[in-house]
């Protein structure tokens, strides 16, 4: 059973998350241009904005590593993940086990009952290995959420993406649509797309984040249904409603 959640997030949780992840006294915090704040505590620099993270370890003078690599990472890290290779159910070996296990010891060090993590991407450059992971709360993804990171010796050097680091605060029990009465909300809503060109290629359980306060938000498993042309419709099990 897969239950709706209730979790916050907020510019007040920053520093705990630094504090926990670092174990270093906060240096230094100043507001981003674009919004959001950015800290340095010792060798680590943290970037956070509206459920973005990223983080940099600069003891081990990450940019100079990754030039020696051959390795460029853009402002906008979509890209560098399309450039990695696609991880299939066939290739999930000890050796990527061993990669998460990495990722979520930096994610959460201290642990996080019902978090995890699948690396659906990955490179690997010599001593540098690039990963692409989806964040799964509960065992279903989160959309949206995924966090590119460059692995060196063991350690995160680098991470940036979609992720939430905070606690669920609250678990509710409530009755949910099914996958069938979903497909029939969808043809309610938008029965012209659906009955349109594009295929239609199958639907998959996941959790949308869904914001009812300005810090505030729910977790609530959704179908996302995708079609040929690429469109992705969501609509969450509570209501029926697309989001």
């Amino acid at each position: 059973m897969n239950y709706i959640y209730e979790g916050k997030y907020s510019s007040d949780e920053f520093e705990n998350i630094v504090l926990e992840i670092t174990g270093s006294e906060i240096d230094i915090i100043f507001p981003l241009p674009e919004g959001g704040s950015s800290f340095r505590a010792g060798d680590f620099r943290f970037n956070f904005g509206d459920f973005d993270a990223e983080y940099n370890h600069l003891h081990f003078t990450v940019e100079n590593t990754i030039k020696a690599a051959g390795l460029f990472l853009p402002q906008d890290t979509s890209q560098r993940i399309d450039e990695l290779i696609s991880v299939g159910d066939s290739e999930k070996t000890t050796e990527t086990k061993r990669l998460s296990e990495i990722i979520e010891k930096f994610m959460y060090p201290a642990g996080r009952e019902l978090f995890s993590l699948e690396i659906i991407a990955h490179k690997i450059s010599g001593e540098i290995i690039e990963i692409a992971a989806l964040q799964i709360i509960d065992g279903l993804p989160v959309e949206s959420h995924v966090i590119y990171a460059v692995i060196s010796q063991d350690e995160t050097i680098f991470a940036a993406g979609k992720w939430y680091f905070g606690n669920l605060e609250n678990r509710y029990t409530m009755p949910l649509l099914d996958s069938v009465n979903i497909l029939f909300k969808a043809f309610e809503a938008d029965g012209a797309f659906l009955s349109g060109d594009a295929v239609f290629l199958g639907m998959e359980l996941i959790y949308s984040v869904v914001w009812h306060e300005s810090s505030r938000f729910y977790l609530i498993p959704s179908w996302k249904l995708s079609f040929s042309d690429g469109t992705e419709l969501i609509y969450n099990t509570l209501t029926g409603n697309r989001i």
